[in-house]
């Protein structure tokens, strides 16, 4: 499998803007179709690249699929040999901002957390 030309150029470009090259990767997954094309095209990026990647999961336990979306990030990630992390958080849901703000900042919080905590 090749993956899309564009959707390959584009992560590798936006790879090549950073200031150093990277020698690891870490992608966020929901599970959703556009964060498993990401997914899909980072690992054929790492392959090519010898770069170490990790997938990320954020488990908010808002919807009543949520370990299934779980479960689905870590069946795509054992498919496509890549280590998966999850973290179960609690979402403020008093905050006012209402629920997508308040799992955004549920997500940005878990990301700041290091590696070994997820």
């Amino acid at each position: 499998f090749q993956g899309s030309a564009v959707l390959s150029r584009a992560l590798a470009a936006g790879i090549a803007g950073l200031p150093v090259a990277p020698q690891a990767l870490a992608v966020g997954l929901s599970g959703g179709a556009d964060s498993a094309m990401l997914a899909v095209h980072a690992a054929l990026y790492a392959a090519r690249h010898a770069t170490s990647l990790h997938f990320f999961h954020v488990h908010h336990g808002l919807q009543p699929a949520a370990d299934r979306w779980c479960d689905h990030v870590h069946d795509l990630a054992l498919r496509l040999r890549v280590p998966c992390h999850s973290l179960r958080v609690s979402v403020d849901l008093t905050r006012g901002d209402g629920m997508e703000s308040a799992a955004r900042e549920a997500r940005y919080q878990a990301a700041l957390k290091p590696p070994r905590q997820i």
